[in-house]
């Protein structure tokens, strides 16, 4: 069984990182400031409902991974979850600025915590998987390089477009256009979902060549003790740690981006 994965199968996979990217755009700045100046909910309701979402998405990662790692089907391992999480994950993501149930402050929490945690939730059916996918497709290491680089490269081109976007196009001369945040949404779920199946199509043609260990379920004590001494690794909590501070970093740069632009520098979405 050769080792070598198809190069168009690499470009497949790196076009597979630009519904993150889409994604990501999204969960920053714009759906905080959205929810918050536009629909009026107070800013601790959002971060709340932001907060809880990912302490539920935490949790999901893992088991999902559990999950893909055992499963067994004519469609491999990863790509059953892949296929199954796109449709979810655009209905979820289209969701967060079009649906609307009411005004009141309770409502409005209650509508992006289910939101949120929906999206999340298909969102790591489809992450998760693929990262495993990322680990199999290949055991040459200059194939993985590519393979890696070809995935940031997308990775930072869709954020970057999007970014631009929903500045000066979506948002044009205010970051409170309400018209706006819809019209990205529909156009960023059109554009996760094509990817994405363009992504697990394309590397489709990779599973039968890829191997599947032969590993038995564990059970969940032994789990839990895996766990448990990954979180007793020294080398492990130095690289949590410092992710921690870059991921506070990387929030707070992301979440106040609307704010400082409009509030303090004076700037609309197109300057």
């Amino acid at each position: 069984m050769t080792t070598l994965a198809r190069t168009s199968s690499l470009v497949y996979f790196g076009l597979g990182s630009l519904p993150s990217s889409i994604k990501g755009n999204l969960l920053g700045a714009p759906i905080f400031f959205y929810y918050n100046n536009v629909l009026g909910l107070e800013a601790w309701l959002v971060s709340l409902a932001l907060f809880i979402s990912l302490i539920i998405d935490a949790i999901s990662d893992p088991l999902v991974g559990y999950m893909s790692d055992y499963t067994s089907s004519r469609w491999g391992r990863r790509h059953p979850y892949i296929y199954g999480s796109l449709i979810p994950g655009v209905l979820f993501y289209w969701g967060l600025p079009n649906i609307h149930f009411g005004d009141s402050q309770v409502v409005l929490f209650v509508q992006l915590l289910f939101l949120m945690i929906g999206l999340r939730l298909a969102w790591t059916f489809y992450q998760v998987p693929r990262d495993g996918l990322g680990a199999e497709i290949s055991k040459d290491y200059r194939q993985r390089t590519q393979l890696h680089g070809l995935n940031s490269m997308f990775g930072w081109i869709g954020g970057a477009t999007i970014a631009y976007l929903t500045s000066a196009v979506f948002l044009g001369d205010s970051y409170s256009n309400a018209s706006g945040y819809s019209e990205l949404a529909y156009w960023g779920a059109g554009a996760i979902f094509v990817f994405g199946l363009i992504f697990a199509i394309g590397t489709s043609r990779e599973i039968p060549r890829l191997e599947a260990p032969k590993i038995r379920p564990q059970a969940p004590g032994q789990i839990l003790k895996d766990i448990l001494e990954t979180l007793n690794h020294r080398s492990w909590l130095m690289l949590f740690f410092s992710g921690v501070v870059y991921s506070v970093q990387i929030g707070l740069t992301s979440g106040l981006t609307f704010y400082f632009n409009s509030y303090f520098w004076d700037w609309k979405p197109s300057d």
